[in-house]
């Protein structure tokens, strides 16, 4: 799938927040590496908050298996990847079944560009991660850098990604040719 040949169409805004997602999201600290294509960083002991049977309380287990992940283990097997850190089986069959390409048995291809890119701009585009999408954040009336946030994560980290999108915005206003309108 390419963008550009998509029915999906976008202007400069939602370019440069999804360009600053993927440099927060996708950023490797071991190794300094941005837009990286590697998994979310952690030990397995971490990503039992994500477990149906290592996590630590029965909230999280219970959340664990309301999003798919319901074998021990699954916490790290369905671990961020990509350019908006995909996390839980569910929403790995979701891009599986979108995509034609086996994400729940291959995981690790939902970090390769060629699959994560996609990912990204579908699932900003129809609201998939969170319900919040795009168009809620992005108009003729408003540009809510802060706000868009909650399309991947809530408010984790939303200033600090704000401010990659409006450096971002500045550097696409003078090198690209998106449209600055809706």
């Amino acid at each position: 799938m390419h963008y550009e040949s998509s029915a999906l169409k976008t202007n400069i805004y939602e370019v440069s927040y999804m360009l600053a997602t993927v440099r927060h999201e996708a950023y490797y600290f071991p190794r300094g590496e941005y837009f990286s294509d590697r998994p979310e960083v952690g030990d397995l002991s971490y990503f039992n908050r994500y477990d149906p049977v290592r996590a630590s309380t029965e909230k999280r287990r219970l959340t664990a298996k309301e999003n798919g992940n319901t074998q021990e283990g699954d916490g790290y097997r369905y671990r961020g990847r990509g350019c908006v850190h995909l996390t839980w089986k569910n929403n790995y069959q979701k891009f599986s079944d979108l995509l034609s390409h086996d994400f729940v048995v291959d995981p690790d291809a939902a970090a390769r560009f060629e699959h994560s890119v996609p990912i990204m701009i579908v699932g900003m585009t129809k609201g998939m991660f969170t319900g919040k999408k795009l168009t809620d954040y992005f108009s003729s009336s408003k540009v809510d850098y802060v706000s868009a946030r909650r399309i991947i994560n809530a408010l984790d980290e939303a200033e600090l990604i704000a401010s990659y999108a409006e450096r971002f915005e500045i550097i696409l206003k003078k090198t690209s040719g998106l449209s600055l309108g809706y």
